[in-house]
């Protein structure tokens, strides 16, 4: 359990660290007084009350000073050079044979973990995959798990048959020869864990697109490894762990120099 104090030397009173508390850790029960600390094992360590305060006056055990950094919003980007990063965005499979530097894999995870989490559980974890053999293998066992799927049911792929055809002429329609391979997994138990990894995965796919890198979300991978555990196994993965997303990595081969509009979204307002 974090330990949590105000300063009332430094408390202007102005009630910000109570405001933004998600859990009604700090309470000012009275305007113009300074706020008090209850129930702070309901305290989730979010460090919204020590961000908040412009006066330094929240002592937080989780959030000491040399961990609470200014806001640089000269680097933000404007709405509209957001919405044309996510309008240009788009799964790439089709790869160099580059391999992805290692500084900029951890920037592409920097960027996941800051994605927002249930409760501020942050319970999603990395592993990344460059290693050939092991990537092979990956697709080795999805092919070989998909085939058995495909026996039992006929019509639960109608694509697949086409797909490890190719592969057996050495065409690879799993990862596209993806030179890197990051896994999104958790603890089931934690709270919305597949939510909080999907927010991660997002955040990692938008930094890929500043990086220059290509992506795309291996669904083939993903689907395989929550029926069956060898891949998991393979990778490592913790055993109580369940794999939520799988990222294909590298440098585009092609760039897209136009983009198709997409179907109006379906609102609606109350």
């Amino acid at each position: 359990m974090p330990k949590v104090a105000i300063d009332s030397d430094l408390c202007k009173k102005d009630g910000l660290c109570a405001m933004v508390c998600p859990e009604a850790v700090l309470v000012q029960n009275e305007k113009g007084t300074c706020p008090k600390v209850e129930y702070v094992d309901e305290c989730i360590a979010c460090g919204q009350c020590a961000s908040i305060c412009p006066h330094g006056a929240i002592l937080h055990s989780d959030f000491p000073s040399s961990s609470i950094a200014p806001v640089n919003s000269d680097l933000f980007p404007s709405a509209d050079q957001i919405l044309e990063l996510l309008k240009d965005r788009r799964s790439i499979r089709a790869f160099r044979g580059t391999p992805v530097e290692r500084e900029k894999i951890e920037q592409i995870i920097d960027g996941a973990r800051y994605a927002p989490s249930a409760r501020n559980t942050q319970g999603t974890q990395y592993t990344v995959v460059q290693d050939p053999a092991l990537l092979k293998s990956v697709v080795d066992l999805t092919i070989e798990r998909q085939k058995q799927l495909t026996a039992e049911d006929p019509n639960a792929l109608p694509a697949f048959g086409r797909l490890a055809k190719a592969y057996s002429e050495g065409v690879d329609h799993i990862l596209h020869d993806a030179p890197a391979l990051l896994v999104f997994h958790a603890d089931p138990d934690t709270e919305f864990a597949e939510v909080n990894a999907a927010q991660a995965h997002q955040n990692a796919a938008l930094i890929c697109q500043g990086l220059g890198l290509g992506c795309f979300w291996a669904g083939y991978v993903t689907a395989v490894c929550q029926i069956d555990d060898r891949i998991p196994k393979l990778l490592a993965i913790p055993p109580n762990h369940r794999v939520y997303g799988m990222l294909a990595v590298g440098y585009p081969r092609v760039k897209f120099k136009k983009r198709m509009e997409r179907r109006p979204a379906t609102i609606t307002w109350l």
